[in-house]
């Protein structure tokens, strides 16, 4: 059964509510079956098209759902680069979420980070195959995603090594 965006929002604030980390992962992975039918349901987005679902849902899950949708396009139309940004800036975006929140989200950020080095891999690839032509001039497609990505997924791991808010929790403690 076809999924459109509003039924998409509605499982992705479930997951948050619920603090479903595996189920949170499931939706924002551009490969899920739901990428597809949002793809399909928006034919060529843009952010216009999305400002009646601003904040449908907890912030910055609301931004975070509108860049899945424009990464499913990217890669639906084998356009890696601009795939691999839109997903630095949901990874970004998830970044802002993450300090205030226990383990539970720990899913969900090893899949998107996992999805932003295979998007940085097709990136660094399908620039250095595609050959330069009248449209796309050759400093367009140089690109160095995979040193990008790698300063990304470095920053994840400071955020995980500061994590004050899972110590604090686990043992019972309110912050001072």
């Amino acid at each position: 059964m076809p999924m459109e965006f509003t039924t998409y929002l509605t499982n992705l604030a479930d997951a948050i509510t619920n603090e479903n980390g595996p189920n949170l992962a499931f939706l924002l992975r551009p490969t899920s079956p739901h990428g597809k039918d949002l793809v399909k349901e928006f034919r060529n987005p843009n952010r216009e098209m999305f400002r009646r679902f601003e904040n449908a849902i907890v912030n910055p899950f609301d931004e975070i759902a509108v860049q899945y949708v424009m990464v499913c396009h990217h890669i639906a139309k084998k356009r890696y680069v601009e795939a691999f940004k839109g997903e630095s800036q949901l990874v970004s975006l998830f970044y802002r979420y993450l300090p205030d929140h226990r383990g539970w989200t720990l899913p969900a950020l090893f899949s998107i980070l996992k999805d932003l080095r295979d998007l940085a891999y097709d990136a660094d690839t399908h620039a250095r195959i595609t050959t330069p032509s009248q449209d796309q001039p050759s400093q367009e497609l140089k690109t160095d995603a995979m040193e990008e990505a790698a300063r990304i997924i470095s920053k994840a791991f400071g955020l995980c090594m500061t994590d004050r808010y899972s110590v604090i929790h686990a043992l019972g403690r309110t912050p001072l």
